[in-house]
């Protein structure tokens, strides 16, 4: 016979395994995904998109000398167009690595979830190979 005390150690095994421990699987999956958006800084820069790269700005100078007015425009303009570009790699990689994460943290919460029951099907799927 089975005393009750083996009964409540199951019962709390199965609670951490397929209750707890998926709680806190999603949990630091739901870090991990923050963290990478943070760590990429996607927001930031989406709101700083077309700035300057490094701050690299050329000053028009006082009054308005043509040849001066337009090398300064194409500058700041150059600069505007490397700025977003660049930006663009950077949030097109870590969207890149966000995917990634999203995909490994899926594949790790459903091996989490399914191992039990593999294993009892590969259990006697194996003893049926022997036979």
């Amino acid at each position: 016979m089975i005393s009750t005390s083996k009964n409540f150690i199951l019962f709390k095994y199965v609670f951490w395994y397929f209750i707890a421990m998926p709680k806190n699987i999603l949990n630091a999956w739901g870090n991990i995904l923050l963290f990478n958006l943070k760590y990429f800084s996607i927001k930031e820069l989406l709101f700083s998109f077309f700035s300057h790269w490094k701050r690299d700005k050329a000053s028009y100078g006082r009054g308005f000398d043509p040849k001066v007015w337009l090398n300064s425009f194409l500058s700041n303009m150059i600069s505007r167009i490397l700025g977003a570009l660049m930006r663009l790699i950077v949030i097109i990689v870590g969207l890149l690595f966000e995917v990634a994460l999203f995909l490994l943290g899926l594949l790790a919460f459903s091996l989490w979830v399914l191992f039990p029951f593999l294993f009892i099907f590969f259990f006697f799927y194996s003893f049926g190979l022997i036979l």
